[in-house]
């Protein structure tokens, strides 16, 4: 189950909770509570609420990754990678950096790996294969974008580690 937690620091916090934006450099669209119009078009995006969005979010995104199976500092890390950079390509990334077949499920030997790796190796190299995705990305919203994902992958690898330089 969705922690509140990892729903408080992911979408609260670094997708702007029920903020509705529109930017013109976001290709997602009329977006609030980090839910893009693009990504669910039959969703009246304006007036959805933090109960709906929560529950999109645990049953779009953290099942899908298999949070309820890692550790808090890893289910926040998955969470959010999957969030921000899809969840096909966030299993993907678990898989390559845990050594595993990159089929794009989560399974018993994905999960395993994961887990013998330990929290701090798997975090450090996870949110390296992170930026190197974005650093990949070649485009006018790549540009745009690049400041805030680094920035929001220091956040999130942070504050799984237990590091914070803001108290």
């Amino acid at each position: 189950m969705l922690s509140e937690d990892a729903f408080e620091f992911v979408v609260i916090r670094l997708e702007g909770g029920q903020k509705i934006t529109n930017n013109p450099h976001d290709p997602g669209g009329l977006t609030k509570w980090g839910i893009s119009q693009k990504a669910y078009p039959k969703l009246d995006i304006k007036a959805l609420c933090e109960n709906q969005a929560f529950q999109i979010y645990e049953n779009d995104y953290w099942a899908q990754m298999q949070c309820d199976s890692f550790s808090p500092a890893i289910a926040l890390i998955l969470f959010d990678a999957a969030v921000n950079q899809g969840v096909s390509a966030a299993i993907r990334m678990a898989q390559a950096v845990s050594g595993t077949l990159t089929d794009g499920i989560i399974g018993p030997k994905t999960i395993a790996a994961i887990k013998v790796m330990g929290d701090l190796s798997f975090i450090r190299r996870f949110a390296k294969a992170r930026v190197a995705r974005y650093l990949s990305i070649d485009t006018e919203v790549e540009e745009v974008n690049e400041k805030g994902w680094m920035n929001r992958i220091i956040d999130v690898t942070t504050e799984a580690l237990g590091v914070r330089y803001d108290d």
